[in-house]
């Protein structure tokens, strides 16, 4: 009798974690709900940079695609970093729980960028974000050896990017640059991110310019 309580026990748990993730899957599919929570986030990361940063709509597909629609990133300067019409990114969300990337496409629609680095202390104008992002260590977490992490494998199988336009800056060299780029299309057969080794399939390029 004890054995069959705790069976049922168990299963009613099984059951309502299962109704929890598929509440969580249906809640994600409406808009609101996941404009709301990226606002949440969006909110944090502006608090922590004290910077602007937004982003108009979001639209998550579960299992594969992630698009989101007029990022806006401004830098401490309170110019434009950042700008991105369209951001659409396919991707099996399901392999995260195999700590692994899957991206199987990415396509950027309208990006503008703007890059400097100034005097008298090299910085550039993202280094405020990176911080920001980068986990605040102390003495004792030094100390602590996290080689023994998951380690996260990030695949990339195509990239396509439209109406790009860049603009580096760098008062430390001397170095100005300006690139302009109509479309360009990727097939990416290996993509090593920590030996840093990439090797393009295919690919193709135009209207496009640099100076």
């Amino acid at each position: 009798m004890y054995v069959r309580r705790i069976i049922k026990t168990v299963l009613w748990i099984v059951a309502g974690i299962l109704g929890l993730i598929v509440l969580a899957v249906v809640a994600l599919q409406f808009p609101l709900v996941q404009r709301t929570i990226v606002q949440k986030a969006l909110s944090s990361i502006s608090e922590e940079t004290h910077t602007r940063i937004e982003v108009g709509s979001v639209n998550i597909f579960i299992t594969n695609s992630i698009v989101l629609h007029n990022i806006f990133i401004e830098s401490r300067q309170r110019d434009t970093l950042l700008s991105i019409q369209s951001l659409a990114i396919d991707v099996n969300l399901f392999s995260l729980l195999s700590h692994e990337i899957n991206v199987t496409n990415i396509r950027i629609d309208s990006l503008t960028a703007h890059v400097t680095r100034t005097l008298p202390d090299s910085s550039f104008n993202f280094d405020f974000i990176l911080h920001a992002l980068s986990p605040h260590s102390t003495t004792a977490d030094n100390n602590h050896d996290t080689s023994s992490g998951p380690h996260w494998e990030i695949r990339l199988g195509g990239l396509s990017l439209n109406g790009i336009l860049a603009t580096y800056d760098d008062n430390v060299s001397g170095l100005n640059l300006r690139f302009q780029l109509g479309t360009l299309k990727a097939a990416v057969d290996k993509f090593d991110l920590d030996k840093m080794k990439f090797h393009v399939d295919e690919l193709s390029l135009a209207n496009s310019a640099g100076s």
